[in-house]
C-alpha cells in the first residue's frame, strides 16, 4: 500500500492568502454593517477642497453617504 501525500501548489497557497486579506481593507457602514462603495464627490468639495484627500461613500442597504479621510 502506498500513501499519496497532497501537497497545495504555491498558487493555490498564494491565492488562499490573498482571499483572506482581501476582506481585510472592505469598508462598512458605521450604521448597518454593510459594505460600502466608492462615488463622486460633490462640485463644491472638488472646486474648493481639491488638495484634501477625502473620499465620499454611500451604503446602498441605508443610504448613507459619508466621506474618509485618504
Amino acid at each position: 500500500m502506498t500513501t499519496e501525500i497532497e501537497e497545495k501548489s504555491p498558487l493555490v497557497i498564494i491565492h488562499q492568502k490573498q482571499i483572506n486579506t482581501h476582506h481585510h481593507h472592505a469598508l462598512h457602514c458605521r450604521r448597518c454593517g454593510n459594505k460600502i462603495s466608492r462615488i463622486s464627490r460633490d462640485r463644491l468639495v472638488k472646486l474648493f477642497l481639491f488638495w484634501l484627500p477625502l473620499k465620499k461613500y454611500v451604503c446602498y442597504r441605508c443610504h448613507r453617504k459619508s466621506y474618509r479621510w485618504g
